[in-house]
């Protein structure tokens, strides 16, 4: 195999692709396993799995065979069933009676390789709960590796201006929220997050 393959984490629903590259003379053929049992009619070089499922998560392996002799080749899917989104800074109010507004925020950043519609999620403290979240808006999509900043009854401008030009990247998206119960306290607190 002039490649080997990569193990591989991904999401439900999504589309998945080994490929297998070997040399030999003559050709190889190909036989694909998955978790020890061969794959019925998967003999190209490239295995293709789609809208993958917890079920197909296991070891995939690839037997290249000419007369001369065999190669294997292996690699690992893992299908999670929720994304790699994390909370990756919170913090309240720290400034109650400060002239300059402040609010609470919190920032949410996106660990998986692909985007991930937010539309629908829901968020709340501790003292929320499942009936009264913050809905987030159609629409919203955090793409892979960027983080997005929720902050409490302030605009995107003024909390820039608050937490400093320089510190929030222009390219960082903003979200203003309201809503009873979803201040943090400074004393603990605590940030749930659903789809």
């Amino acid at each position: 195999f002039v490649v080997p393959m990569r193990d591989q984490t991904v999401g439900v629903g999504t589309t998945v692709q080994f490929q297998a590259a070997p040399e030999g003379c003559p050709l190889p053929r190909m036989a694909w396993r998955f978790n020890g049992s061969l794959i019925p009619g998967a003999t190209n070089q490239t295995l293709t799995l789609t809208d993958v499922s917890p079920a197909n998560s296991g070891i995939y392996e690839v037997i290249a065979s000419n007369r001369y002799g065999a190669a294997t080749n292996s690699a690992a899917l893992t299908v999670r069933t929720k994304p790699d989104v994390r909370i990756t800074e919170v913090m309240p109010s720290p400034a109650p009676n400060a002239t300059v507004r402040t609010g609470d925020w919190f920032e949410l950043t996106n660990f998986e390789p692909v985007p991930i519609d937010l539309s629908g999620w829901r968020f709340n403290d501790s003292v929320g709960g499942l009936s009264d979240p913050f809905v987030i808006q159609a629409g919203l999509v955090l793409q892979p590796g960027a983080s997005i900043v929720f902050v409490e009854n302030l605009s995107r401008e003024e909390f820039r201006a608050w937490w400093g030009p320089n510190n929030v990247p222009v390219i960082v998206p903003v979200v203003t929220y309201t809503g009873t119960g979803l201040s943090f306290r400074l004393t603990g607190d605590a940030l749930f997050l659903w789809d």
